[in-house]
């Protein structure tokens, strides 16, 4: 198993705050957001965005040209050029910056964006705008940059980041004066969760490591049943790549049914 504390430079799990785990002291300031459940149902344990003026300011925490981030997000909005974290400032045309976006129904694809500097950008062509949580992680390095949904490289392209100045902010893009900077249509409506900044490329394998990582549950997962009503928190079962899906049911018990049967009125992903 690779150390995944090598080269982290802030590690911002958002359990009750937007304080930086990593131990650089790299904290983020709140602006709006509140705090809600993570995709695990902990409570106070990711930030919730409105989609008008939310966001969280990480300050200039990505300060090497080889850098790799790793974040979380659920949204249904079908708004367009939503900012889920960034430094770029859109309609600045400078060639400095990164951001990712999520592009909404309401133009292309629907799902996200990687772009880096000013002419180069990577998209996912599955909408991804479907309420279920979501992994991306954005790599750097070697005169590349590379993007992963899910665990899964999903494009890969030429070019180096370029410093800058701007501040890294979750949730919204950084403002320009007479441009599209800030608007209401890049502010992100959703939930984001879980976003980890290292000073060096990811691997393919670590990646992977991460994704399974952060996908688990708590160890929390004792089964309740009353009054017939079953609830279930933690089910797994192997996805299409043989990765670990979590689940959890509620499940309704008929007593007069022989054999014993369960109807299950609710799955949601975990």
């Amino acid at each position: 198993m690779a150390d995944l504390s090598d080269g982290l430079v802030a590690y911002y799990p958002f359990d009750g705050n937007a304080q930086d785990a990593s131990g650089n002291g790299n904290h983020g300031t709140v602006n709006g957001a509140t705090l809600t459940e993570d995709r695990f149902g902990n409570p106070e344990s990711a930030y919730s965005f409105n989609g008008i003026n939310n966001y969280i300011d990480l300050g200039n925490v990505i300060a090497t040209n080889v850098f790799s981030f790793s974040v979380w997000f659920t949204t249904n909005s079908s708004k367009r050029n939503q900012t889920i974290l960034g430094n770029y400032r859109p309609c600045s045309y400078v060639d400095t910056g990164f951001i990712l976006i999520n592009y909404g129904r309401e133009i292309e694809s629907g799902g996200p964006r990687l772009q880096l500097n000013k002419n180069a950008a990577l998209d996912y062509s599955e909408d991804i705008a479907d309420n279920r949580w979501h992994h991306v992680v954005g790599v750097f390095g070697n005169n590349s940059f590379y993007f992963y949904v899910d665990g899964i490289l999903r494009g890969s392209e030429t070019g180096s980041y370029n410093q800058t100045s701007i501040n890294t902010k979750v949730g919204a893009a950084d403002a320009i004066s007479g441009g599209c900077g800030v608007t209401g249509e890049s502010y992100f409506n959703g939930k984001i969760d879980d976003i980890r900044i290292y000073n060096r490329v990811l691997s393919k394998s670590e990646i992977q490591q991460l994704y399974k990582m952060d996908n688990k549950p708590s160890d929390n997962c004792w089964a309740t049943y009353e009054n017939g009503n079953l609830h279930i928190p933690c089910l797994k079962v192997k996805g299409p790549f043989d990765e670990d899906l979590h689940y959890e049911a509620d499940m309704q018990y008929e007593p007069l049914s022989e054999p014993m049967t369960f109807q299950v009125t609710g799955v949601k992903p975990k």
